[in-house]
């Protein structure tokens, strides 16, 4: 399952362009999608719901950032709304999968939600914006115990007009929600607003499926084919929801064309070689787990997924293995030793819960992360208090 996670964190750089690249492919038979199999009586957003400017959104323009002058010192001024208590406040949440409008008046986002509002609110404030895809080393989060791989997306603002080279270097800027853990880079390029639209629609059509309501995420995931039918992994997670549902004629001719879009996907071969094992095609499934797993075996986010699904199963000594198998392969990731803390501390080695929570504690780079890790540190000293 492809999906698009991370946190609230400003990283303003120049950057310069980057141009995109697509593969020209036939489409698949209209007859791929099965409307009739599911409940389609569910409405969806629309792209002018996504992008939608209420009022106070213009009121918040009008009022906080065209007064600032230069693009920099807009973007500047407009993440420091989106902490200022004062100001917007936005807190984040994985499956705060909101349009614009939305993520202004509940004052929570994800990454891509954020990324959304902030492409609608530099557009009013007469800005233009590219919206970028990041891509990232292979790296997973559980939603309801289904291990769901993340993407990134950020954004590029930049002045209407530019005079010259200085212009450009001094009025384009990047905001961008880094992801919750501080993954390798790979390469960019930049996404239409189809794309965009595309991804917002998948995000809802993951997380319902990992929910278990099939008839909401056939709505959306097909509809995010539609927006965006070179995107791969969309078509993956589309598959995976005929899998899970029973037509896996029709998930096998997905995965296969998906696997034309992107051949070096891991995650849909992986996906493809559970289809294989649900119609009893073993031998041809263990060859695909089998080279993909090789491919993965120094990726210390794959342990740390591994890790998670074995803590999710209450295999407390398993996830502890798999953690500190990720941090032998990357020691720095806070949320390595966070995960060994939970798992001790099910275990109720308080001793060792207390030792990891510290370290997690101590390779955070963010103030509002550490102070989170030192009110678990008080939580289970006050615990190890009343036990002894």
């Amino acid at each position: 399952m492809k999906y698009l996670g991370c946190i609230l964190f400003l990283s303003i750089v120049v950057v310069t362009g980057c141009a995109q690249t697509n593969q020209q492919l036939s489409a698949l038979p209209h007859s791929i999608y099965l409307d009739d199999q599911f409940e389609k009586d569910i409405t969806i957003e629309t792209p002018e719901d996504i992008f939608f400017v209420s009022k106070p959104m213009r009121n918040y323009v009008k009022t906080r950032l065209l007064p600032v002058s230069g693009t920099t010192l807009k973007a500047k001024q407009l993440i420091k709304d989106y902490f200022s208590e004062q100001e917007m406040n936005i807190g984040y949440a994985h499956d705060a999968n909101f349009t614009a409008s939305q993520t202004f008046e509940k004052r929570i986002a994800n990454c891509l939600s954020l990324t959304i509002l902030s492409y609608v609110l530099v557009k009013e404030a007469g800005l233009s914006a590219s919206f970028i895809d990041v891509e990232i080393e292979e790296n997973w989060n559980q939603v309801n115990g289904i291990s769901m791989l993340n993407g990134h997306v950020n954004l590029r603002v930049f002045a209407k007009k530019q005079s010259h080279l200085t212009d450009f270097l001094d009025r384009t800027v990047t905001i961008d929600f880094v992801p919750l853990i501080n993954i390798p880079v790979i390469s960019s390029q930049i996404l239409t607003k189809d794309q965009i639209i595309a991804l917002y629609y998948n995000n809802i059509g993951g997380e319902s499926l990992a929910l278990g309501d099939i008839d909401k995420a056939y709505v959306y995931l097909s509809e995010a084919t539609k927006y965006a039918p070179d995107n791969a992994a969309i078509w993956g997670n589309l598959a995976s929801l005929y899998r899970q549902s029973g037509h896996l004629v029709e998930a096998e001719t997905i995965y296969n064309h998906a696997m034309k879009l992107d051949p070096n996907s891991l995650n849909l071969r992986e996906n493809l070689a559970v289809l294989y094992k649900n119609t009893d095609r073993i031998a041809q499934a263990n060859q695909i787990i089998d080279e993909v797993n090789k491919q993965r075996q120094l990726n210390p986010y794959y342990q740390s997924m591994l890790a998670e699904e074995s803590y999710y199963k209450n295999e407390y000594k398993a996830s502890i293995s798999y953690y500190k198998k990720a941090i032998r392969l990357k020691k720095t990731e806070h949320n390595f030793y966070f995960g060994l803390a939970k798992s001790y501390l099910m275990l109720n080695d308080f001793d060792n819960a207390d030792r990891y929570l510290a370290r997690a504690k101590s390779m955070s780079t963010e103030n509002k992360q550490k102070q989170q890790y030192q009110s678990k540190i008080n939580a289970l000293n006050n615990i190890t208090a009343k036990v002894h």
